[in-house]
C-alpha cells in the first residue's frame, strides 16, 4: 500500500515557504488548501 509522499521534507526553505503561504491564504476548506498545495508542488 502506498502512502502519501512529500515532495520535500520539513525544516527546508520549500516547506517553510509552503507553510507561510498557507498561513497567508488561511483556506477555509479543502479546495483552498489544495490550491496552496498545488502552487508549491
Amino acid at each position: 500500500m502506498q502512502r502519501g509522499v512529500a515532495e520535500y521534507h520539513c525544516h527546508t526553505v520549500q516547506f517553510d515557504s509552503f507553510v507561510q503561504a498557507l498561513v497567508r491564504a488561511a483556506p477555509t476548506d479543502f479546495f483552498g488548501f489544495f490550491d496552496v498545495l498545488k502552487a508549491h508542488v
